[in-house]
Parts: C-alpha cells; sequence; structure tokens
C-alpha cells in the first residue's frame, strides 16, 4: 500500500490591520485534514501559525518525507504574488511594503525545494500542492492588487490554486468556495487527479456563476487517484494463481480437461473445449479455478482460437451467474498484462482487447476494473493505459526519411518516441534503447495510430499522436521491431 503524508495549515487570525482577519481558513484546514485522514494520509494539521512557526512546519515535513511515497502540502490563508514570487502570509505579517512581506512570507518555492528534497533526500512519486488563498481583501483570503504568480511544477508534482490568474476569490457559508468544492470532489472513487481538480473546477464556477475559476499547473507521471476504491490484488486470487505457471488442478475438478485442452495451442481442440463450459458445474470451483479458465480462455483467443474470441465478444449475455463472470473476467483482463510469472509483459497481449476494455467498463464489472487497475497501478516505469482512465496519452514521433520510391511515396522509419518530454521507446525488455537497424512495414500514419494505440493497450481515441514529419497521402511510417514504452529506465553505457 501507498504510504501517503499531508500538511495542512489554516491561518486565520492575522494580528495586524494590514491583513483582514479571515472567517473560515482554520476550518477549512481542519476539515481537509479530516477527510485526507480517512483517504489514508498521515496528516500534520497546524493553525494559525506566526513566519517562524510556518518555515519550522515545512523544514520538519520535509524531514518525514523519505519514508513516504505521496506527499500533499494544503494551506487556506492570504496569499500573494510579490516580485514574481509566490507568497504565503504568515498571521504575524505587520507592514505593506513588498520587501517586508517578501522577508516574512513562506516562500512558495520554499515549499517546492523542501518536497523535491533539498535537505532530505526522498522518493516521492507524486506531490500535490492546493493553496486556497489569493482572496479578495476584506471579504475573503488575498490582497487588493495582486494574485498568484505562474509557477513550474517539478516532475511528478501537482500545484492546484483555488483561482486563475489576476482573479480574487471568496468565502462563504462556513468555507471558502475553492474548499467547499474540493471537499465535494476529492474523495470521489477511482477518478484520477487531473480529472478530480476539473470536477472542483466546475463545481467552483457554477457555485460562483463564473467569478471564480480554479487551475492547475501539474507535471505528474503515472495515475494517482485520492480514492482507489480498489480491493487488494490478493483478496481473491492466490499468487499461484498471479503466477500460474505451477497452477495445480486436481484431476477431478471439472476445469482440468477444459484447461488442459485450452493450453493445447490446437484450434481444433480448444474450440470444442469452449463449448464444453455450458455444461460445468461452476457452483463447485473455486475463485482461482475461474481465474486459471479466464486467463487460459484469454490465451487460446490470442492464439486465434474463434470460439474462445467469440466467448469473449458474447461475453455479457453469457448466462452464468454475475459472481462467477467477474472472477473468469478479472483472468481474461490479467493475461492481457501478466505473463506466467505474474510479472508484466514485455509485449501485451492485445487480441479483442477493446472488447475487453469495454467489459471493464461496464458497472457490473467494476471489481474487475479495480483489481486491474490496482495492479497496472504498481508498474511505474511502463507507459500503459489505465482501463477507465480519461487522461489521454500524447506521443509525439521523430521519423526520419529512408527512401523515396519512383511513385513518390516517402518512407520514414521512427527513431523515437516522446511522452512529457522524454524519449520512451525501449527494447521489448526495456533494457536498451530501439535497435534502428531493424523496421517493420511501413504503414500509413493513420494506421500507425490503431498500432500505437494497441502497443498501449488503449481506445485509440485515447492517444494523441504528433509527428515532425507532415502527414500526405503519400507518406509511410515504420516502427522498429519488438519495442516497448517506458519512463525513467536508466540505461547503461
Amino acid at each position: 500500500m501507498r504510504k501517503q503524508i499531508a500538511l495542512c495549515i489554516g491561518n486565520d487570525n492575522y494580528q495586524y490591520a494590514c491583513l483582514s482577519k479571515l472567517d473560515c481558513a482554520t476550518n477549512d484546514c481542519r476539515e481537509i485534514s479530516n477527510k485526507l485522514k480517512n483517504l489514508n494520509f498521515d496528516v500534520l494539521c497546524y493553525e494559525n501559525l506566526d513566519r517562524i512557526a510556518m518555515h519550522t512546519a515545512i523544514d520538519e515535513f520535509e524531514a518525514r518525507l523519505p519514508d513516504y511515497d505521496v506527499a500533499l502540502f494544503y494551506y487556506a490563508g492570504h496569499g500573494f504574488e510579490c516580485n514574481g514570487h509566490n507568497l504565503l502570509m504568515p498571521v504575524d505579517t505587520n507592514g505593506i511594503d513588498a520587501g517586508y512581506r517578501e522577508w516574512m512570507a513562506l516562500d512558495l518555492d520554499y515549499l517546492i525545494s523542501a518536497l523535491e528534497g533539498k535537505n532530505y533526500e526522498n522518493s516521492l512519486k507524486t506531490k500535490i500542492i492546493i493553496l486556497d488563498a489569493c482572496r479578495q481583501d476584506g471579504a475573503g483570503r488575498g490582497g487588493p492588487t495582486h494574485g498568484f504568480a505562474p509557477v513550474f511544477a517539478p516532475e511528478g508534482t501537482i500545484i492546484a490554486f483555488s483561482t486563475s490568474p489576476g482573479q480574487k476569490a471568496v468565502e462563504f457559508e462556513g468555507h471558502g468556495a475553492y474548499t467547499a468544492a474540493l471537499l465535494q470532489s476529492i474523495d470521489l472513487p477511482r477518478i484520477p487527479i487531473e480529472n478530480m481538480f476539473k470536477h472542483v473546477r466546475e463545481v467552483l464556477s457554477a457555485q460562483t456563476s463564473g467569478r471564480q475559476i480554479s487551475w492547475e499547473h501539474t507535471s505528474l507521471m503515472g495515475n494517482y487517484c485520492f480514492n482507489e476504491d480498489s480491493i487488494d490484488a490478493f483478496a481473491f486470487y492466490s499468487s499461484e494463481a498471479l503466477a500460474d505457471k505451477n497452477y495445480y488442478f486436481r484431476t477431478d475438478n471439472p476445469l482440468y480437461e477444459i484447461i488442459e485442452t485450452l493450453k493445447s495451442h490446437d484450434w481444433y481442440q480448444q474450440n470444442p473445449a469452449i463449448t464444453k463450459l455450458s455444461s460445468v458445474p461452476f457452483e463447485s470451483v473455486s475463485a482461482n479455478d475461474l481465474f486459471i479458465l479466464g486467463r487460459n480462455i484469454f490465451q487460446a483467443a490470442d492464439g486465434g482460437a474463434w470460439s474462445a474470441q467469440s466467448y469473449i465478444k458474447d461475453f455479457i449475455s453469457n448466462s452464468l451467474n454475475i459472481d462467477i463472470k467477474k472472477h473468469i473476467l478479472s483472468g481474461i483482463a490479467f493475461e492481457m498484462y501478466f505473463d506466467r510469472n505474474g510479472l508484466l509483459r514485455q509485449t501485451f497481449k492485445d487480441a479483442n482487447y477493446i472488447e475487453i476494455l469495454r467489459l471493464l467498463e461496464n458497472e457490473d464489472f467494476q471489481m474487475c476494473k479495480n483489481f486491474i487497475v490496482a495492479k497496472l497501478s504498481e508498474e511505474s516505469n511502463r507507459i500503459i493505459y489505465i482501463p477507465g482512465s480519461e487522461n489521454k496519452i500524447e506521443l509525439h514521433l521523430n521519423c526520419t526519411e529512408i527512401e523515396v520510391h519512383d511513385n513518390g511515396d516517402i518512407l520514414y522509419s521512427v527513431v523515437a518516441i516522446y511522452n512529457q518530454g522524454a524519449n520512451i521507446i525501449f527494447s521489448a525488455d526495456g533494457l536498451s534503447l530501439i535497435d534502428q537497424e531493424w523496421y517493420a512495414n511501413a504503414v500509413p500514419f493513420a494506421s500507425l495510430r490503431v498500432e500505437l494505440a494497441k502497443k498501449l493497450l488503449a481506445p485509440p481515441d485515447m492517444v494523441i499522436i504528433t509527428s515532425n514529419i507532415e502527414d500526405k497521402g503519400n507518406h509511410y511510417f515504420s516502427m522498429p521491431f519488438n519495442y516497448s514504452f517506458r519512463r525513467g529506465m536508466l540505461i547503461d553505457t
């Protein structure tokens, strides 16, 4: 299970007339803290901190980060932009001079440096900063002139602001409008963090009649949900079922002969074996057995057995009990991604993958999707579409010309593919960058898009592809043989 920590600060009780007292920043801080505790965060919650106490809280927070995978900072109170710096104001601020405020305040860059491990090296995968500040003076938390300045979000970081640049923000009904929307949204199940903040923005805009629009800077890698709402990957299936090369079936198990036949790689045996499933007494079969059955059905389908392919296509109309079907579908989907050792495949199995993704989206099979998403979320180095995700995968292709044919056709080789600024195309085993000497047959750009989507096990409309070569009717593109998409790989030289 991922380890998560949060530091929450709420400042209401400003001591001097230069900054108005606030009504509900501390209340927001408490409620966000309680919500984060329910989402399995270890929470540090502070109220009405002066300058020294705010910096001390950040320093102590940084010292704890090496023990965690996810870190979150939440702030409610006065905040300003001053000389290009984003400042969070302690309660003992006294004076409006820009230089004084900059000296008194907690600079956002100080917090970002702490999350990046300035003094204590950490291995944080996800860093979240939420700032509910910059609110209209006299009616909220902020200043009369400036909102927050643009800010750089280091890799793996998302910075969420309660307002868009130049806007003020309001408080009402015991909460800041932004935090009220955040409290409604943060624990929605199975929503990626970017989509969660989009939901906050929609709620906030509706509640303020468009006067306040939140926004985010992000450079997150991978997928993160506050509320995964997922089952433990081992809740139903044994380690032997997940790594099924040595899974044992007793000969008196009603699935024994069917499983053995599906393993034959012989269509003439596999097709009749699928038909025999209609007579199996499934009430005597365990969840692990059903999971293994699903794996072997998909293995046969991927090998070309038409009856196994039809079984998957007609899965919804299958008359089996829904609880039985859930375990079979979990096995089918797991086999797409994972090998007989329970490890992520170097090359995914893609037969009928669109049909399987659609099945995982069916509300009757939410358990199956949660199981697969939980397993895939453990694989941080691979670029892969997560079932149900609304985040599109953006790929930029760097191509070079190979040759020009007599008919005017131009052939290009794809020599690099970039995602979030990094070349992600590696050999299938991930040990080296692609070998640029061997390429598959060239295809039009539209066909290449479908191929790349299949490589990611993604619906084609969830993949955005751009290229340094303009797509024309006589342009054809060739990919290397046997490649995989990976991020953050270290290559020995």
